[in-house]
C-alpha cells in the first residue's frame, strides 16, 4: 500500500512535487529516542555536462529504533540544470524515486529525490543510496541539499541534525 507525499519548498511553503511512498499507520514512540542523521559523500566537483555520483547515508545514531509503522525517509535536491540519471539503494526495504522536472512558481526546474523504508531503523543501523547525476553545463559553485525525516513524523533526540547542505563545484 502506498500513499502520496508532497515535498514542500522551504521558502514558499508551496508543494513542489509529490511522490509515492509506502503508507504507514501511527504508532507509539519506543522507550528512548532515535536520532536520524544524514551524511553524503562522493564527488566534490564535476566537469560541465559530465556525470558524477555521490552516496547519501541515513543512520540512526539514537538509543532506540524508529517506531514501527513510521516511514523512515530522506529527500534531496540537486541544483537547477543538474539531472539525476539513476539511484541504487542497499536494501530491498528501501524504495527511491526521483523527478528531474520539479518547478516552484517561476523558478527553474530542480531535480529532487526521495528514499523511504517502512522497516524500523535500529540504533546503529543505516540505509545508503548511490545517486548518479549529470552536472549543469554552467561552471560555478552549487549545493546538494538532503533532509532526513522531512515531515517530522519521527520524534528524535536531536531534530537539529536532519539537514545537510553539501557544496559541489562545476569546473
Amino acid at each position: 500500500m502506498f500513499k502520496r507525499i508532497s515535498m514542500m519548498a522551504a521558502a514558499t511553503g508551496l508543494a513542489i512535487s509529490s511522490l509515492l511512498v509506502p503508507a504507514t499507520a501511527p504508532t507509539a514512540v519506543a522507550a528512548g529516542l532515535p536520532d536520524l542523521v544524514v551524511t553524503q559523500w562522493g564527488a566534490a566537483s564535476a566537469g560541465p555536462g559530465k556525470g558524477f555520483s555521490f552516496k547519501v547515508k541515513l543512520a540512526n545514531e539514537g538509543k532506540a529504533a524508529t517506531p514501527r509503522g513510521k516511514t523512515v525517509r530522506f529527500i534531496g535536491a540537486l541544483p537547477s540544470g543538474f539531472q539525476i540519471t539513476s539511484m541504487q539503494d542497499d536494501s530491498p526495504a528501501v524504495e527511491c524515486q526521483f523527478d528531474n522536472e520539479v518547478q516552484i512558481a517561476i523558478e527553474p526546474e530542480w531535480p529532487l529525490f526521495v528514499c523511504a523504508s517502512t522497516q524500523p531503523l535500529a540504533p546503529g543501523a543505516s540505509m545508503t543510496v548511490l545517486v548518479k547525476a549529470v552536472a549543469t553545463n554552467t561552471a560555478g559553485g552549487y549545493h546538494i541539499d538532503v533532509r532526513a525525516d522531512d515531515a517530522n513524523d519521527i520524534v528524535e533526540s536531536n531534530e537539529g541534525n536532519n539537514n545537510l547542505h553539501t557544496p559541489i563545484s562545476v569546473q
